[in-house]
């Protein structure tokens, strides 16, 4: 075999490996080329499927609201053509959810909830149909059509809620298979970039070795430049692709936006617009509960947590819209992994007018149902335009006599007195409820009997939504015995009004009489203690032991009368003394006179406990005094015992702020405890502890004064403690008070004179 020939063999065997090579690599990169195509078209298929599933959901949603408001319009209306359109739109809504059932077979999670829908929509139809028995009224919907037009949109509410769910999922749906297309493009760019490398390669390889071979790789460049067409229009049909599932996104009602996990919004539809009313250039870039003055039913770190840890969040959020006014929305969130980092889809239905109705709807039933309780004490009937009588309830039955069968179509003025129906006062009562559309009065009515009684009378004006006048509802109470005494009161008033000015006339010649004795005793008594003390200081040295005794006992008994007529003089001045009411802070009150008390005798050790910033309403000069005396009584009933203390603070007794000053000294008998405050009593011994009897009948008279109260409680050496509310009154001091006041001094001068 000559050169040539081996070279014709290596070129063959060449030629041949070369175009074995290439029809492998070629087959190869076909086969990928095909699944990458096959792959891209499945998933362009999948994406508009899930197009078509959305399509029908908002159009089942959109036929679920028309027929809901057909319902309410042909049970509030009664009306045929409504009814008609209630049939239309149920049976729209029926086609477009066996669209839905179909469309989904695939779905296991939205097949689950079709059949939830369809259990909701078997108990809507079932109320629908018990809607349909019920009989309409003129005047007002009964309270058995309300209910059942409250869960019937309840109903509507669930269902919608689970159609928007199944929305949000294939929305979500959508995005993935999105995605899957876009894998598969990159997938098919790529399988048709590699083989047309491999290619080229191949072919270049082919015209080195096989230099005749010009016309196959002209041919396989062309292929190449059809192939890399064919990407090209496929990759501009997939961009109009993208733009068409954007605007789907657009025609939805509800606001759907994209933001990052800090809030700033990165996508904001139409819907969104349409809501909120803010523009997409208006919204972009801003963080949303910023932009919507968001008020979270939760925390907004918590609210992310949850979202975080569990991928999705669900709640109502209250929004303010552009112009200022609220909206109150059913928000959904999802987290989503981007190669940007997470972002938040964000589905928002405004539910704003379905809540406002179903706060109307709890005010109509609360009336309703305020009614119904207090049928026993009013009389409620309805009018007529013209003021006849069309209904009769017992109530009216107990307060006016009238049987039903004897009042219903009368003229209502038959309840007036005959002045004024000569006046017009029934007319004019009709005319003012139709004008502002609410009436209200009191005045004498007649019963069938003739006996008058008063009367609390509320009219009121029903229109329908028309603004039609339909009649009146009119509400009647017995105010009979509150007149009388009322009447009574005011004939007590202004007996006590005479009283009082009898008694201040009395505690002015009070007031003279016991400035008088004060003056007139203080004289002898001066001399009495003078005398005494000169005697024992002049003739000491003559006087045996017991007439310094004698002489001792008189300047200390003349001491005490001082004291004793120091101490009424001021029970008296309490009670009659102008209260000046301002802010007392009667924790620094109590230092004060803890202070003071332990300036005067620095060598006892008592522990004084004061709780601070306890401020009230009050007199601080009476406050000071009372807070003298108890913790005066304290210090002094103290003074036998180790370890002794005092304390001073508040507790709470019910809905009542309690006072209270606390020692653990000698105590007392609580058989005694009547005794405390009343003058001149006293519960130990004046040789065991010092004092007059007055201090504790000063404080209760303080404590009146300040509409309070006082009270004690001990146990003999186990302490005392003594308690004190303090109410702001109006009046000063009350004719009961100066009554006391007056028998009290008037007590204390009989006892001087004996």
């Amino acid at each position: 075999m000559g050169p040539e020939s081996g070279f014709k063999s290596r070129l063959g065997r060449k030629i041949t490996a070369t175009a074995l090579i290439t029809v492998a690599v070629l087959v190869v990169i076909s086969v990928w080329e095909y699944r990458s195509v096959r792959s891209l078209l499945n998933a362009t298929s999948w994406v508009d499927h899930t197009d078509v599933v959305i399509s029908t959901i908002n159009s089942a949603r959109s036929n679920l609201h028309i027929a809901s408001t057909a319902v309410q319009s042909a049970m509030l209306n009664g009306r045929e053509t409504a009814a008609s359109g209630v049939r239309d739109s149920s049976a729209d809504f029926d086609r477009d959810l066996r669209a839905v059932r179909s469309l989904t077979a695939d779905n296991p999670g939205q097949q689950i909830r079709i059949a939830e829908i369809d259990s909701l929509l078997q108990e809507q139809r079932s109320i629908e149909r018990d809607l349909a028995s019920l009989e309409h009224s003129s005047v007002m919907v009964s309270g058995r059509m309300a209910a059942k037009l409250n869960a019937q949109e309840k109903l509507e509410g669930q269902i919608d809620a689970s159609l928007s769910t199944m929305l949000h999922d294939e929305v979500i749906l959508r995005h993935q298979r999105t995605e899957d297309g876009r894998r598969a493009e990159n997938r098919t760019m790529a399988a048709i970039a590699l083989g047309s490398l491999l290619a080229s390669a191949v072919l270049i390889g082919g015209v080195v070795i096989i230099r005749g071979d010009l016309r196959a790789r002209q041919l396989a460049e062309a292929e190449v430049l059809r192939a890399n067409q064919e990407l090209e229009n496929r990759v501009t049909e997939r961009t109009r692709e993208l733009a068409y599932q954007a605007e789907l996104l657009d025609v939805a009602h509800d606001a759907i936006l994209v933001r990052a996990l800090d809030g700033t919004i990165q996508f904001w539809n139409k819907g969104a617009e349409s809501i909120y009313g803010f523009s997409r250039e208006e919204a972009h870039g801003k963080i949303t509960h910023v932009q919507l003055q968001t008020q979270f039913p939760l925390p907004i770190d918590q609210i992310n947590e949850v979202l975080v840890r569990t991928g999705t969040w669900e709640g109502e959020l209250s929004h303010v819209r552009k112009d200022g006014s609220p909206a109150v929305v059913a928000s959904r969130w999802v987290i989503q992994q981007t190669p940007e980092g997470p972002r938040v889809l964000e589905i928002n239905t405004d539910i704003t007018a379905s809540k406002q109705a179903q706060r109307k709807s709890q005010r109509v039933e609360e009336r309703f149902r305020l009614l119904v309780e207090g049928v026993r004490d009013y009389g409620i009937f309805l009018l007529d335009p013209t003021g006849h009588v069309t209904t009769w309830n017992e109530g009216a039955q107990r307060i006016k006599g009238y049987l039903a069968h004897e009042i219903i179509g009368r003229h209502f003025s038959i309840f007036y007195p005959q002045s004024d129906i000569a006046s017009g006062k029934p007319s004019y009562e009709l005319k003012e409820a139709a004008a502002e559309g609410r009436f209200e009065d009191e005045g004498w009515r007649l019963r069938k009997d003739g006996s008058r009684f008063w009367a609390n009378v509320i009219i009121t004006a029903l229109r329908d939504p028309q603004g039609n006048l339909l009649g009146f509802s009119k509400i009647t109470r017995d105010l009979s015995e509150r007149k009388l005494a009322e009447d009574r009161i005011s004939a007590l008033n202004a007996e006590i009004l005479e009283r009082n000015e009898n008694l201040m006339a009395v505690n002015k010649e009070l007031e003279s009489f016991s400035y008088s004795v004060s003056h007139d005793l203080r004289a002898p008594l001066r001399s009495i203690h003078g005398f005494s003390s000169a005697l024992l200081e002049d003739y000491s040295d003559q006087l045996d032991a017991s007439g310094k005794s004698y002489l001792q006992r008189i300047s200390t008994a003349a001491t005490r009368m001082g004291q004793l007529i120091d101490n009424m003089i001021q029970l008296a001045r309490t009670a009659r003394i102008e209260m000046s009411r301002e802010n007392v802070n009667l924790s620094s009150l109590a230092t004060e006179v803890a202070n003071q008390l332990q300036g005067v005798d620095p060598r006892r050790k008592v522990q004084f406990r004061i709780q601070p910033d306890l401020h009230v309403e009050g007199d601080r000069t009476l406050l000071r005094s009372v807070l003298e005396n108890l913790l005066g009584n304290a210090w002094k009933f103290t003074s036998k015992t180790a370890d002794a203390s005092i304390e001073f603070g508040s507790s709470k007794r019910g809905d009542d702020l309690v006072y209270f000053v606390h020692d653990n000294g000698a105590g007392f008998d609580m058989r005694y405890a009547d005794k405390l405050f009343g003058v001149f009593q006293r519960l130990h011994s004046e040789k065991d502890y010092s004092g007059t009897g007055v201090g504790l009948a000063t404080v209760q008279r303080i404590i009146q004064r300040h509409g309070g109260k006082i009270w004690a409680e001990g146990r003999p050496g186990e302490g005392a403690s003594f308690f004190f509310e303090l109410t702001p009154v109006k009046s000063d001091v009350t004719a009961m008070e100066r009554t006391v006041m007056a028998e009290n001094v008037i007590a204390v001068h009989k006892g001087d004179g004996a």
